[in-house]
Order: C-alpha cells, then sequence, then structure tokens
C-alpha cells in the first residue's frame, strides 16, 4: 500500500519496469484524496483501505460492537463493504479474528458429536437426563448479554437496531431504509470515516433526504410486492410435502404414543395407541377425540399427532 500511495502521491514509477507496469495498471483501481486511500468498487462509489490495526477495529466492531449481531465471517465481510471499508486480506482476518469472540464461545450451541471415544456404560439403573433451556433470544443475540445474562434490557435496542441495520432475504432491503428512505449511518462510520460521511454535502444532502421521503411510498409497494413472492415461495416449498390428510366425524384414529404417553414402552414399544373415533373436526386441523369406551377426551388433538387407523372387517362364512 505505501508504494501505491506514493505512485498515486508523487506520480513516480519505481525503476523496474515490470514492477512499474503492475502498479499502473493496480493504481487504475485506487484514488489519493486528502491523504487517505480510497479503492473503487462495483457495489459502492469507493471503499477506504484501511491498515491492519484499523481493520481490526473495523472487524469488532461490526461483530461485537453496540449494533453488532454477532454474524459470521462473510455477513461481517459484506457488511463491512456495504459500509464502505476495504483491505486485501478481508476474509482471512475475519475468519481469524471471529473465532477469539469470547460471547460468541460462551453461547456457542452444544455440539451433539462425541468429543472423545465412546466407552461402554457397565453400570446397570444408569440414565441420561437433559436441561430443557427457553431461548428468549437467539444465539447471536445472546452473546450481546455477557456473563450472567442480566444486562438484557440495556441490550435489547442494539440488538434491534443491528437487525434493523441488516439486509432481510425477503425483501432485499434494510427494514430502516423502508421505514426512513435512507441507509442507516452507524456508530463505525463516525469512529472511522467512510467516503459517504467524509465527502458528504450538508445543503444537498438534506435535500436528498427530502427527496427520499417523497419517494419512499413507491419503494415499499415494490418491496411489498417482493416480500409477498419470498412468503409464496416459501409456503410452496413447505406445503410441497403436506399430504393433505383430513378426518370426518366418524372416522378412526391412532394417537402418537410420545404425544399421549398411555403406553410405556421404551424404545421397543408402540408408536401409536388407540384406536379412538373422532367425533368433531375444529378448525387448525383439531379434532375431538372418543375411545372404544366411550369416554370423550378433554383436550383437543392436531392432526400431526393423529393417524388413520384402518379397521379390520370381519365376515362370517354361513355353511
Amino acid at each position: 500500500m505505501t508504494a501505491l500511495m506514493e505512485y498515486l502521491k508523487e506520480g513516480t514509477p519505481p525503476g523496474n519496469r515490470k514492477e512499474a507496469s503492475k502498479l499502473r495498471i493496480k493504481a487504475r483501481q485506487y484514488e489519493l484524496l486528502e491523504g487517505v486511500l480510497y479503492r473503487r468498487s462495483f457495489l459502492t462509489s469507493c471503499l477506504r483501505c484501511l491498515r491492519p490495526l484499523q481493520a481490526e477495529y473495523v472487524i469488532r466492531e461490526i461483530h461485537e460492537g453496540p449494533c453488532s449481531i454477532h454474524a459470521g465471517p462473510r455477513s461481517v465481510v459484506a457488511k463491512a463493504i456495504r459500509l464502505g471499508y476495504y483491505w486485501p486480506t478481508m476474509h482471512q482476518d475475519t475468519r481469524d479474528i471471529i473465532p477469539t469472540c469470547n460471547d460468541c464461545q460462551s453461547h456457542r450451541p452444544v455440539t451433539r458429536n462425541p468429543q472423545q471415544p465412546l466407552t461402554p456404560i457397565r453400570l446397570r439403573g444408569c440414565s441420561t437426563s437433559g436441561e430443557l433451556i427457553l431461548l428468549v433470544l437467539s444465539q447471536k443475540d445472546q452473546a450481546h448479554l455477557g456473563e450472567g445474562n442480566k444486562n438484557w434490557v440495556e441490550e435489547f435496542p442494539h440488538v434491534l437496531w443491528a437487525h434493523r441495520t441488516m439486509i432481510k432475504s425477503s425483501h432485499g432491503d434494510m427494514p430502516f431504509s423502508l421505514t426512513y428512505g435512507t441507509e442507516a449511518v452507524i456508530p463505525i462510520e463516525i469512529g472511522m470515516p467512510t467516503y459517504r460521511t467524509a465527502a458528504v454535502d450538508v445543503v444537498h444532502n438534506e435535500e436528498e433526504l427530502r427527496l427520499n421521503l417523497d419517494l419512499l411510498k413507491e419503494q415499499r409497494e415494490c418491496f411489498a410486492i417482493r416480500e409477498a413472492k419470498a412468503k409464496l415461495k416459501m409456503t410452496k416449498y413447505y406445503n410441497a410435502r403436506v399430504h393433505g390428510v383430513t378426518f370426518k366425524p366418524g372416522d378412526f384414529v391412532y394417537r402418537s404414543n410420545d404425544a399421549s404417553h398411555p403406553v410405556h414402552g421404551g424404545k421397543l414399544g408402540p408408536k401409536w395407541e388407540g384406536p379412538y373415533e373422532v367425533t368433531k373436526a375444529l378448525g387448525n386441523r383439531a379434532y375431538k377425540l372418543r375411545s372404544t369406551d366411550g369416554i370423550v377426551l378433554l383436550r383437543t388433538w392436531n392432526i400431526a399427532n393423529l393417524k388413520r387407523c384402518y379397521l379390520r372387517v370381519t365376515t362370517h362364512a354361513w355353511i
């Protein structure tokens, strides 16, 4: 970077003809503005080139800062480029720095794969049981809470801000942009100014913001159409595996033994128990059942826990 900056500033290429030719070709993608090196981009106007310490600061701010979401390396690199930063080893540096985040390591999901060779259990009567953990926030959001998970109220606005400044796959834009008609400036762009924050014209920027508000309604309608298409595509994907089974009053069904637990048999026990007669079909694929003894079950049962029962018809041969 030093040789490139000297060439853009002084205009004198190195003595080696081969190196000078490479430097001229490389310099076409860069420009020097007020002593700061910028690289032309296909995504935004210009990307500010960073040194190693500056790059580490940007990575940690995007990954661990107040507007972070503790995303993976690819998401962090993509957000850094969208914000206007660049350095040659972006992917490698991000993959090296993110695994060192203490919050991510402490909230990492428990692996189900054995970490050492399995040892047979020789004691009789041994059993294993796990705890039921209620997740209020996602795994990425829990990394904001730190030790003890006590400051979730204070960190909740930062988590919401991180979600509002991330591009959503459903409509292809940020929720902040759909609300205010413009992109948000996050704290990292104040601590490490980018091209759009350093070369901003206050008067012209105010006019553009008002213009964006006038065009916001049309933009929202376009993204509403995109979101509807994304939801339709997702619905079609999940419904492709639905068999469309329904029951009507008078049908007989089996009930899942895992959901009802009336028969205890362990792994070798029956997976379904019954039969039961359907007495009433309710909304949302829920049914009221009655046992063969005439006892009506108190709760309703969803179709996910029911299976059609095929009764055997007995025929008598008269001689």
